[in-house]
């Protein structure tokens, strides 16, 4: 057996290609597409027969249930994908364990996909803006208002509804984000979380006990050994940018930009170091990720190397193909 840990945009891609064939809605490009998928890398073929063992026991029980299950457009992959991991999930142990924080992430109450952006509003008001590839689950009980952030980044802006004493908390891997009648967004980064607040306060707890309060226009990062630093002033253009499906880059390091970039784009974008240092300016559309690829070499000496088509790679200018 292969152990060789399957990687999270791939694991992603395999279960959005197993929602979108089996919600009976697929056609003939989608069908085309998919198997141009599995053909690009023996790593797509491995997560897609995973993926489909997965699922097997939900074709099993209930023949042409998941069709039936799959098919309202509305219901969305999230909702697609719930049903296919309860189904078949039981019993089976790490990469789609349930108890895994990817099994948490694609078992999470809202989420979006690679590329997408979804406003969500809650019961009592509140409004949740979630960024691409993002997942939050709900948790509203007696004591508190929770939002449990698996993945991704959102922005929070709280409701206020008469009589509400139960405190808005935004939980990360890291630690808390507990709203003091503001917005602000919360981002779960690898090993970190950043918390930056726009309108009113936010008080930002570690799992240690130490805390900071950020006011408005302030930012911090929480990382495995605590706060980075004080709190620093937050530039809301470019913070926020991407609520507006843009990168606002300043001078932005062209594998930082890329890194940001990849985010928004299925498969795998890679920067090579030798132009990394590069500098890069300009309001930059996430809704059309190629364009903006392609105009990378217009104004900096790099070329854009496309090994399949989510495989792409960004090198010096005149490297040999």
């Amino acid at each position: 057996m292969n152990a060789t840990p399957i990687p999270e945009h791939t694991a992603r891609e395999a279960a959005e290609w197993l929602a979108t064939l089996m919600s009976g809605t697929a056609g003939e490009d989608d069908t085309r597409r998919w198997r141009l998928w599995r053909e690009a890398d023996p790593i797509n073929e491995r997560a897609w027969r995973r993926i489909e063992h997965l699922s097997a026991g939900l074709r099993q029980l209930h023949p042409g249930a998941a069709r039936q299950a799959l098919a309202p457009p509305h219901a969305g992959r999230r909702r697609a994908l719930r049903t296919l991991l309860w189904a078949g999930a039981a019993g089976t142990v790490g990469w789609t364990s349930l108890r895994s924080p990817k099994g948490r992430e694609l078992l999470a109450d809202e989420r979006t996909a690679t590329g997408e952006r979804r406003e969500v509003m809650l019961p009592d008001g509140t409004r949740v803006l979630l960024d691409t590839a993002s997942a939050v689950d709900v948790r509203f009980d007696s004591a508190e208002r929770l939002l449990l952030l698996r993945a991704g980044q959102i922005l929070v802006t709280s409701g206020h509804p008469h009589g509400e004493s139960r405190p808005l908390i935004v939980q990360s891997a890291q630690g808390r984000a507990r709203a003091l009648g503001t917005r602000f967004s919360v981002r779960q980064e690898e090993g970190a979380t950043t918390v930056a607040v726009t309108e009113g306060a936010v008080e930002f707890a570690g799992r240690g006990g130490v805390s900071r309060v950020l006011a408005a226009g302030e930012w911090a990062r929480l990382g495995p050994a605590g706060f980075d630093a004080q709190p620093r002033a937050l530039d809301e253009e470019t913070a926020l940018a991407w609520t507006r499906g843009q990168i606002l880059a300043d001078g932005m390091r062209l594998d930082a930009f890329l890194a940001e970039l990849g985010r928004y784009r299925p498969g795998l974008l890679q920067c090579d170091p030798a132009v990394g240092a590069l500098r890069i300016s300009g309001v930059f559309p996430v809704a059309d990720t190629d364009t903006v690829l392609a105009t990378l070499p217009l104004s900096l000496p790099v070329q854009v190397r496309t090994r399949t088509r989510w495989w792409l790679r960004v090198e010096p200018a005149g490297t040999s193909l």
